[in-house]
């Protein structure tokens, strides 16, 4: 319902107990309004339960994953880091737009702003550059090598993995002119295949004084045109549109075009916070399984995740306080309703908010 909002709360807690990983997420139930409210309903909360697997692999020593994984972590962010300051696509793609007063100080707003040709663009270049690389296939490769540092091989198999690794980034080196053609004609075949619309991709930074990204909110619209995406794939594949999708070519497939507007802001970033999770029991929740089994057309015998646990399992520590000092991510989407037709609406019909608010240029 168009310029309705729905507030609730989401509490999510990783477990990593006994060779398992398990998670319990709570959901606060919204009150929506104009909705009925149950006589005697007292559930608050939905609570779901799920294990995500086991922290043990067999043939894979656990310690050294983990220290691999945080390795890794560093060498990727340290790789982007760089490869944003040498990137040159022949536009510009960010800028600063201006400022805005946010959490009591004025702060500078970077806008990226690509429309659809230069959206294409942009990730026509990345592909291309991040495909012959080298600092890109050097980490890759270098990944490839190390996971044989935390496996139970032998010498000899573990050399005989290696040179068949070896093997396979000089055969894609020699590959690559092709493979880069290859690149070259999807997005020509591509070009006049509608992906973003005319209020184009618009993504607005808002940085604190320690470099940290503290608010970011902005506009994506994007089109699905299939009748044009179908052409575009027939063109590749060297067939006839009609005869590649002939389904799909004698029905009115229309183009479906959605504009998100969203707004995310950050607090207490770098500061000591405690979570305080809610106690949950049977006589202020329902758990997702039981709450599935209520819905018309729902299976009864759907499967019930092993590792469902006992809702009071969890127990209570010391960080129970005032969930108000959580660092928190307050996001809003706005869907606007769509009218009937080609599913297009103008973006002047967003009501003014903090979602979008005015800066100085």
């Amino acid at each position: 319902m168009k310029g309705m909002k729905i507030d609730t709360q989401i509490w999510t807690e990783n477990t990593v107990a006994d060779g398992k990983n398990v998670s319990r997420s709570i959901v606060k139930i919204p009150q929506i309004p104009g909705m009925p409210v149950q006589q005697g309903a007292v559930d608050q909360y939905i609570v779901m339960d799920q294990t995500l697997g086991t922290t043990e692999v067999e043939g894979v020593d656990s310690e050294k994953l983990e220290a691999l994984s945080k390795e890794y972590q560093l060498k990727v962010t340290d790789f982007i880091n760089n490869y944003i300051t040498q990137l040159n696509p022949g536009f510009e793609v960010a800028k600063l737009k201006g400022s805005i007063d946010f959490q009591g100080k004025r702060l500078p707003v970077y806008q990226v702003k690509l429309t659809d040709a230069s959206f294409k663009a942009l990730l026509k270049y990345c592909i291309n550059d991040l495909m012959q690389n080298e600092d890109a296939i050097t980490l890759v490769k270098d990944l490839l090598l190390s996971t044989l540092q935390i496996t139970e091989l032998t010498e000899t198999d573990a050399e005989a993995v290696k040179a068949e690794i070896d093997k396979a980034f000089e055969e894609y080196k020699n590959q690559l002119p092709e493979l880069r053609k290859q690149v070259d004609a999807f997005f020509d075949a591509f070009k006049d295949v509608q992906l973003i619309g005319s209020s184009d991709l618009v993504l607005n930074y808002v940085i604190d004084e320690n470099g940290y990204i503290v608010y970011e909110y902005g506009t994506i619209d994007i089109v699905i045109d299939t009748k044009a995406i179908l052409d575009a794939v027939s063109k590749l594949s060297g067939e006839d549109a009609a005869e590649a999708g002939e389904t799909l070519a004698t029905e009115d497939t229309g183009t479906l075009r959605l504009i998100v507007n969203y707004g995310t802001k950050r607090y207490n970033i770098n500061k000591k916070v405690s979570i305080s999770i809610p106690k949950v029991d049977e006589t202020n929740s329902i758990k997702l399984d039981d709450l599935t089994g209520l819905i018309p057309g729902m299976s009864e015998e759907m499967p019930v995740d092993e590792g469902d646990f006992d809702m009071e399992g969890i127990p209570e520590g010391e960080g129970d306080f005032d969930f108000e000092n959580i660092p928190e991510e307050e996001t809003d989407f706005d869907f606007e309703d769509i009218p009937e037709g080609e599913m297009d609406f103008d973006l002047e019909d967003i009501p003014d908010s903090e979602l979008a608010p005015e800066f100085e240029e």
